[in-house]
């Protein structure tokens, strides 16, 4: 792993991750609980969202071409979705058909970062924000 903390490189590891997703279009909020394990080629996170007392099982998966100074993120069929540079905080903007996903990416450290998402079109009107923090025995969940 990289000392820079610039570098996309510092995001390789093993993260507990908490996600708070309000819902604007249903009038809701999700909570997500789970793991992501991050490498030079791979982000896979699970883990559970819970709403109005149930648990949901969730998975999310991309690929990763990390370099020194940026990170390409794909979804699993190699199309593109961001490019992570080497700035501690940035913005990203992603569409997908008529939706628009704007987010910010902050690397507060060498074991904590966070993601943020606005989501917003005729299907989706969302904010996701989400907290990473690098494993240890007292920060694993589920």
């Amino acid at each position: 792993m990289s000392s820079d903390l610039a570098s996309p490189k510092i995001l390789i590891g093993s993260w507990s991750v908490r996600r708070k997703v309000i819902d604007y279009r249903g009038g809701g909020a999700l909570t997500f609980i789970g793991n992501a394990i991050i490498t030079e080629h791979a982000f896979e996170e699970h883990g559970q969202f819970q709403v109005a007392g149930n648990r949901l099982d969730s998975r999310r998966h991309y690929r990763l071409n990390m370099e020194d100074d940026f990170a390409s993120v794909l979804f699993p069929d190699g199309s593109h979705f961001v490019r992570l540079t080497c700035q501690p905080s940035q913005s990203v903007s992603h569409s997908c058909g008529d939706d628009s996903y704007h987010g910010r990416f902050i690397v507060r450290g060498p074991d904590q970062w966070a993601e943020i998402w606005s989501v917003a079109g005729p299907r989706k009107r969302y904010r996701s924000i989400t907290l990473y923090r690098r494993y240890t025995p007292s920060t694993a969940v589920g």
